[in-house]
């Protein structure tokens, strides 16, 4: 393990796991991981899931590939396996605002003043835009020599105890009461069809955003979820 997985696993943490429901050990050349891995890529709002930068180059292991950044909040790392199976440790960017303010370079995100000391964060916004990427990445994977008539997703939001939702998007509202989350973590998992996945991926996304934020206390019409996944871009 990396240090910057260890430091990424010492707070609150996305961790996404995609493959094909059939595992075959070698379903892949290694030599074919990468073009595979760019052509199944989303970018709906500016940055790339997965990340894949000209200054973080991607490494080859014995049977995968690997990718990683650590920028401002965004502390992320990625591999990419032979199998077909995808991993990606994702820090929440609440978490490391610091390494934000330390930046001198432009305009910086991040919650307001008032909300820092109401303990850790975790942004409505952020959650469903998270989660659309990776149901629209699992449905690009899904029809690449990578995937399979089935996939299999899981996905773990953690370091959720005591974590208070904030409404992350500017031009929004804030929240009227105060939402926080009373688990340790929350888990997914599930084998969904491709031809579902491809049909439905937005869709199955905003039905798992409710669900975690239903965790909070928090239950939004689920009309408001997808008008927000709206404004995200399409997938070329």
């Amino acid at each position: 393990m990396t240090d910057l997985e260890q430091e990424i696993l010492s707070r609150g943490n996305w961790w996404v796991v995609i493959h094909p429901h059939e595992y075959e050990q070698q379903k892949l050349p290694i030599e074919d991981l990468e073009p595979i891995l760019r052509r199944a890529r989303v970018q709906l709002r500016g940055w790339d899931f997965p990340h894949i930068g000209d200054k973080d180059p991607i490494r080859t292991r014995l049977r995968s590939i690997t990718g990683s950044t650590d920028w401002r909040y965004y502390r992320e790392v990625w591999r990419f396996y032979q199998s077909g199976q995808f991993s990606y440790l994702l820090a929440i960017h609440e978490d490391w605002i610091e390494k934000a303010r330390e930046d001198p370079y432009g305009p910086v995100w991040g919650p307001p003043e008032h909300l820092i000391p109401s303990g850790p964060l975790l942004g409505v916004g952020d959650t469903i835009n998270r989660l659309t990427e990776i149901f629209e990445f699992a449905s690009r994977l899904a029809v690449t020599p990578a995937g399979g008539e089935t996939m299999h997703l899981s996905i773990a939001i953690r370091g959720l105890e005591k974590r208070l939702l904030w409404v992350d998007s500017p031009g929004r509202y804030p929240m009227q009461n105060e939402y926080r989350a009373e688990i340790g973590q929350y888990p997914f998992q599930g084998d969904v069809p491709t031809s579902e996945l491809n049909a439905r991926a937005r869709e199955l996304a905003a039905d798992l955003a409710k669900d975690v934020f239903a965790r909070f206390g928090w239950h939004p019409p689920l009309e408001m979820l997808k008008k927000q996944q709206a404004e995200l871009r399409t997938t070329a």
